[in-house]
């Protein structure tokens, strides 16, 4: 007697296959129980409409624009469609469940002219009838064929509009208005729009979001708010998601506000900020907040004193308990160069202290192009001791920078963090690796808590005894397999010397083969069987399969794993 299978269970098992096309195309033809199951999970998220329109039967690419446009291939049609051609196109569309429709998404460029030549044929029918997420941007154009989208049921959007035309302004009206089920709702205007159509589009947002009452997350991207629009949008109950591009705040600050908003916000992005005090105008709503992640980026520097400001506005205004993740990362240091920057503009363990209230935080990234200067030998036991649960510690100098990191800290004050952090990952912070102090037996004789470190970020500190060095971080971070130090584009970019940096790679280089030596050697004798070694494997490129143009199961997906992007 043979197996029910159940259809319900068959696309649990394949929805793990998701990112494998070939395997679920070749699964959809093994049998007709397989079929259906396999199908759904293929066609489930699309990027682009080209899969669709190569359904048609009188679809042809122009391979001579391949040559053009960044290898872009132009879709058209060769014939006048009607409905019956759309038999095939239905079968699939009927599956999608996430539709994408950006330029960037399809190396296939579809012509205006199928859309309308399918908006008669279809006679008006939604070309994607069951989907539940939509996402479009405006750039990739077709906006005028947006209706055909527009799913009745849909339960999420993501609309990127440059909001150069009155049309997007009343198109994101009608969007609030139509759908009052949303679940998921992510706006981004681009920061070419002018101040007037961004404040009525997010008003638009604001009257509409008070009925959307199942909505879970609403993200916004805006650029040069007023603060009492600012204001506004932090009465939403659901908005858990807010990105502020060109963080400009319009409008003197109020201290006086109350500090009642974003009651549900959890990320928060300042991304191209100008000053600090665009960052405390938006940070002095933040004290009711349970904020997960800050994501802070200026367009100039990242001194000292904006740090150290940042730094305390963050202290003074955001959860301690909830806040895990931390990204502040300054601009080109424009203005300045390796004469004029002094100690004074580096970023100093003092400005870092505000932040060691944290004690939950999980990864910190702090960039500058000012860089680092350290002169408490003490600071590393500090920052172990507060930051315990880090998983990632990242303080680095940016790629266009123009001057050093200095540092007393040694190869072996990096020990701290292998006894105070057992979940550290990845390290990136100045230290001298030429001075290699002797670890007291008193260090060795406590248990080291780290097993999971395996990436040791040194960019340009210099080397002098590579097999020592390897030896001492071998014995400090027993899972270390890889030393990472400044690639040859950021050495260029830095102004450093081409000689010097080849030389110090290649002493690393030598260094991280004696840790990986001590490591085997170790395992053999038994030493660290103990720990659990997580070796990285390098990304596999799958090779491409000709595209079988018999089937009509997968028509337009594309199942060869050849991604350009990779």
């Amino acid at each position: 007697m043979p197996f029910p299978l159940i259809p319900e269970i068959l696309k649990t098992i394949f929805e793990n296959l998701i990112d494998d096309k070939r395997t679920l195309a070749s699964l959809a033809r093994t049998c007709s129980s397989f079929e259906g199951p396999a199908l759904d999970v293929l066609w489930s998220e699309l990027d682009g409409f080209y899969p669709l329109a190569n359904c048609l039967p009188s679809v042809v690419k122009n391979h001579e624009a391949k040559r053009m446009s960044f290898g872009v291939q132009l879709v058209k049609l060769k014939n006048t469609l009607i409905s019956s051609d759309c038999v095939r196109l239905r079968y699939y569309a009927s599956r999608v469940r996430h539709f994408t429709m950006e330029m960037k998404a399809d190396r296939y460029q579809v012509f205006d002219a199928v859309y309308a030549a399918l908006q008669v044929a279809m006679q008006g029918e939604i070309l994607i009838p069951n989907a539940r997420y939509l996402t479009w941007d405006s750039e990739s154009g077709h906006m005028a064929f947006l209706p055909m989208f527009l799913a009745p049921h849909l339960s999420g959007i993501n609309f990127k509009l440059s909001l150069q035309s009155d049309e997007q302004l009343s198109l994101v009206s009608a969007l609030c208005k139509r759908y009052h089920l949303l679940k998921e709702v992510t706006f981004t205007f681009s920061p070419h729009a002018s101040k007037d159509r961004q404040r009525r589009a997010v008003n638009f947002i604001l009257n509409s979001a008070y009925t959307w009452s199942n909505l879970k997350t609403l993200s916004l991207s805006v650029t040069n708010v007023t603060h009492s629009t600012l204001f506004e949008i932090s009465q939403l109950p659901h908005l858990n998601k807010l990105g502020i591009t060109e963080c400009s705040i319009d409008g003197l600050v109020n201290t006086l506000t109350p500090k009642v908003g974003f009651q549900a916000l959890n990320y928060l992005l300042l991304d191209e900020c100008q000053s600090v005090l665009d960052c405390a105008a938006v940070l002095n709503l933040m004290d009711n907040s349970p904020l997960h992640c800050i994501v802070v980026k200026f367009i100039e520097g990242g001194t000292s004193r904006v740090m150290k400001q940042v730094f305390l506005a963050i202290n003074q205004h955001c959860n301690h308990d909830t806040l895990v993740e931390l990204h502040c990362i300054g601009g080109e240091s424009e203005g300045h160069n390796i004469a004029t920057i002094s100690h004074q503009d580096m970023v100093t363990y003092g400005d870092l202290k505000p932040l060691l209230a944290f004690h939950n935080i999980r990864w910190i990234d702090i960039a500058t192009s000012f860089g680092f200067y350290f002169s408490d030998y003490d600071m590393i036991k500090s920052l172990a001791t507060s930051w315990k649960h880090v998983r990632k510690l990242k303080l680095r100098l940016l790629p266009f920078s123009r001057t050093k990191t200095r540092s007393p800290i040694s190869t072996g004050d990096l020990f701290h963090f292998a006894k105070l952090c057992p979940e550290l990952q990845e390290l990136a912070i100045p230290f001298d690796s030429t001075f290699i102090p002797e670890i007291g037996d008193n260090f060795l004789s406590k248990p080291i808590l780290n097993t999971k470190l395996s990436v040791l970020f040194v960019g340009d500190s210099p080397i002098k005894n590579p097999d020592l060095v390897g030896a001492k971080l071998s014995a400090i971070f027993p899972s270390l397999i890889r030393l990472r130090t400044i690639e040859r584009e950021e050495r260029d970019a830095l102004g450093f010397d081409e000689s010097v940096g080849n030389r110090n790679k290649r002493l690393w280089k030598k260094a991280e083969k004696k840790m990986i030596e001590t490591l085997i050697s170790g395992i053999k004798d038994g030493d660290l069987l103990k720990y659990t070694i997580k070796l990285e494997p390098e990304e596999e490129k799958v090779s491409s399969v000709a595209h079988d143009d018999d089937s009509e199961l997968y028509d337009g997906i594309d199942t060869d794993s050849d991604d350009e992007s990779e």
